[in-house]
């Protein structure tokens, strides 16, 4: 992995453990304020949830800079909240036991995230597969994968107009070349849905 990288992947890393711990403060307070007697309870109660919201966040943050869970069972749990608010379902097949070194964790983060942007009317996201590789695939209204991942795929430079919207796929390809696996788009699913995600070591 490209030094630059690497040092992205810290500094992400460093700024979301920070505020992730800020805000875990802040949920404390919040519930020690929000006594049946205060007169805000309603108000407090939505600020307590937007706040576990946003912790829950920037914890999917932190694993993408390479600093999240290293097995399977962890990364569905923290990713399934964070698909839920698109309204998308995560279901899962790992191979039990499955442990992955950061840079693989990471990689799995973003392939999952990038699957949930493939759904702009949310649907699921089916992930299967271990150590020997994984499947993403995608159904739902709408359902395609983002302009931006066949020429990320391909090896082509970022361009001038690529914003933070859609870097989830040079991302992807950058963590799995990192990690020493490797990224394509497999065979085209039944009734027109969209190509599998293929992710394998090598």
């Amino acid at each position: 992995m490209a030094p630059e990288t690497r040092l992205a992947q810290l500094l992400c890393a460093r700024f979301c453990h920070d505020l992730s711990g800020s805000l875990g403060t802040m949920v404390g307070a919040l519930d020690l304020v929000a006594a049946p007697e205060a007169g805000d309870a309603e108000a407090l109660a939505l600020a307590r949830e937007a706040a576990g919201v946003m912790r829950g966040r920037l914890m999917v943050m932190r694993a993408l800079a390479g600093s999240g869970p290293g097995d399977g069972v962890g990364i569905v749990a923290l990713l399934t909240p964070a698909l839920a608010e698109r309204r998308t379902l995560l279901t899962a097949a790992l191979d039990h036991g499955l442990a992955l070194e950061p840079n693989a964790s990471a990689m799995l983060v973003a392939a999952v995230l990038l699957a949930a942007e493939a759904l702009p009317r949310g649907g699921t996201v089916a992930l299967e597969g271990g150590a020997a590789g994984f499947e993403l695939r995608v159904e739902g209204r709408n359902a395609a994968w983002p302009a931006t991942l066949p020429a990320a795929l391909e090896g082509a430079a970022l361009s001038e107009a690529m914003t933070a919207r859609y870097v989830l796929a040079p991302w992807l390809v950058a963590l799995a070349h990192g990690a020493g696996w490797r990224v394509r788009l497999g065979a085209a699913g039944g009734d027109g849905a969209p190509p599998a995600l293929v992710l394998g070591p090598g």
